[in-house]
């Protein structure tokens, strides 16, 4: 839809995580296990969702670049959601009590990395372009619905129910 338009390497990124997300989204449910066999399904969709987002912020990077932004705003702004992701991470995650989980601690501060970043480039993009503030909620919600995700996993609860982080990673 995009070809020829000056946002086509944007939108093919941003296709690209999204189709990406599809298959961490297929693997976390056993429904690749015939063909992705893993252990832990978990790190499949770490890696799947991870790479997912590296080429969201490839997306975003090129977006940056077309709207001239200032680098050290958009430093600043992953800076902030770094921080927002550790302190998140933390508690949950490396503070966690479930056994089975504490091989995924260490992959899950990554991903977390990964995912802060994200929204960290959308909300550079959005304090740019107010059109875009659609793009850096649905990346913090993203961010969100994992770390409540992550108590189920990492904590043995759920503080949003079961379906809590899928709907919120649905909005996002």
């Amino acid at each position: 839809a995009t070809r020829g338009a000056p946002a086509r390497l944007a939108a093919a990124g941003i296709a690209v995580g999204m189709a990406l997300g599809t298959v961490g989204g297929f693997v976390n449910a056993g429904w690749l296990e015939n063909v992705i066999p893993l252990e832990n399904p978990v790190m499949g969709g770490i890696i799947s969702f991870g790479l997912g987002h590296l080429a969201y912020m490839a997306a975003c990077l090129v977006a940056a670049r077309r709207l001239q932004l200032q680098p050290a705003k958009v430093v600043a702004a992953i800076l902030v959601w770094q921080i927002v992701g550790v302190v998140g991470w933390y508690p949950i995650v490396y503070q966690g009590s479930v056994e089975s989980a504490r091989a995924l601690v260490w992959p899950a501060l990554g991903y977390t990395a990964l995912l802060a970043g994200t929204a960290g480039l959308t909300s550079a993009l959005a304090l740019h372009a107010r059109s875009l503030v659609w793009l850096a909620l649905g990346a913090a919600l993203f961010l969100f619905s994992d770390l409540v995700l992550a108590v189920r996993l990492f904590r043995d609860a759920s503080p949003l129910g079961r379906p809590g982080g899928w709907v919120l990673c649905g909005a996002g």
